[in-house]
């Protein structure tokens, strides 16, 4: 900037300045005072302007603006965090409801290490608001504020639940107060007040992912207390809410096989039918090859679930189909009159004949036999070697291949071979 630029420029601020001395009302003068230090990055001089208006006018309502103002000239420009603390406070002191300066000042103090001060900043910025009528929502924000005091600097987590709490009535959508809540019941091992800060959360949570994840955490939560209802209702709404998730289906298939060991026989058997169907969900997602363990699984859970043996069978190769002997076998034990019953007798009887089981064949062919299945009755006619003979029911064939195995879906090479499979009826 030339001389001659300078010496306007300062001539300019010297007749803004004696305006302002005059008449401190002039506007226009402070205006164009305020755009010239700022332009000139004298903040200095800048404070000192708007401070001055402060006092100045400080029985006005535009007062408690310019002292944040200047309180941020002097904390941010000058670094004179004194100067700036004074001027937050006149801020506060005029207009308890903005919460402008009294955010300004917490984060000075928050900065500064000054966990006490700041404690007492909150407690009277709270007073002022409920004595002025402030807002729900303000008032939650310093309620959410003094619980992170009283839980992360002060070590009371009594006194950080109870404003946590009253941040969380004020305002249901402040969900960070309910997560904090829950993390120091968690700590705590308080897991049923835990479990209900999880529902409150998940209820009111909008983003479908991150309450999805809430109640897979509340399942948890819940398992570990005992109440298997509890995991299992929970993970029902998250399979609600992404019902082609593999993930979800499996564990809500764990949840219930652990709630069915509790259970009477009926209601057992309920959930153990809701098991082979998520199993035969899970197992829709695979190839054929990858899908035959969950049906395995299935059918080790619910022997007389129809869908999951009709899709093992289909999964499985002809040639091999000797080798679903066990599955038939309990399927036709647990569910005589179910789907294709007569065909699986037919076929496990052909089963147990290339094993050399003629008796177990003719057992198997009977029921098909008498409800009129046409190749049952073939095969069950008198042929002149004596191929078959009526004999008592071998003991194997009334065993069922229901052990309620855990959900632990083996590995393909696991599964025995056809030839065992079917030693395991003999």
């Amino acid at each position: 900037m030339s001389k001659g630029k300078r010496d306007t420029a300062g001539h300019s601020a010297d007749v803004f300045i004696a305006r302002l001395t005059q008449n401190p009302s002039d506007h226009e003068a402070y205006l164009a005072l305020h755009a010239h230090y700022r332009s000139r990055n004298d903040f200095a001089s800048l404070t000192n302007l708007v401070a001055g208006l402060a006092t100045y006018t400080q029985n006005t309502p535009n007062a408690a603006p310019l002292f944040l103002e200047a309180g941020t000239l002097a904390e941010q420009q000058l670094a004179d965090l004194a100067r700036a603390e004074a001027y937050y406070r006149q801020a506060i002191q005029l207009n308890p409801r903005d919460l402008h300066a009294s955010e300004a000042l917490q984060a000075l103090l928050e900065r500064a290490g000054r966990w006490q001060e700041l404690s007492e900043l909150l407690d009277e910025q709270l007073r002022l608001l409920e004595a002025y009528g402030g807002a729900a929502r303000d008032r939650a924000v310093l309620h959410y504020r003094l619980g992170e005091l009283f839980s992360k600097q002060f070590a009371e987590p009594k006194l950080a639940l109870g404003h946590y709490k009253s941040a969380s009535d004020l305002d249901p959508r402040m969900l960070r107060a309910l997560y904090e809540a829950r993390q120091i019941f968690l700590q705590q091992g308080d897991l049923r007040a835990a479990c209900l800060l999880y529902e409150r959360e998940a209820a009111a949570e909008p983003d479908p992912a991150r309450r999805i994840g809430l109640l897979r955490e509340l399942s948890e939560c819940c398992h570990e207390l005992g109440d298997e209802d509890g995991a299992v209702s929970a993970l029902e709404r998250a399979r609600s809410l992404a019902p082609d998730d593999v993930q979800i289906a499996h564990a809500l298939a764990g949840a219930l096989v652990r709630r069915s060991a509790r259970e009477d026989e009926r209601t057992r058997a309920l959930d153990l039918d809701r098991v082979a169907d998520l199993l035969c969900d899970i197992a829709d997602t695979f190839d054929h090859a990858e899908a035959r363990p969950f049906l395995i699984a299935a059918l080790q859970h619910a022997p007389w679930h129809a869908r999951a043996l009709y899709e093992l069978e289909q999964s499985t190769p002809v040639a091999m189909r000797a080798s679903l002997a066990g599955q038939w076998v309990a399927y036709l034990a647990n569910n005589p009159d179910g789907d294709l019953a007569n065909e699986r007798r037919v076929a496990l009887a052909h089963a147990y004949i290339s094993a050399g089981q003629n008796e177990d064949a003719e057992f198997a062919l009977a029921p098909a036999a008498r409800n009129g299945d046409v190749e049952a009755m073939a095969l069950l006619a008198p042929a002149p070697a004596g191929t078959f003979r009526w004999h008592p029911v071998s003991s194997a064939v009334n065993q069922v291949a229901n052990d309620n195995a855990e959900l632990i879906v083996p590995a393909a090479e696991e599964q025995p071979r056809p030839e065992a499979q079917l030693k395991l009826f003999e």
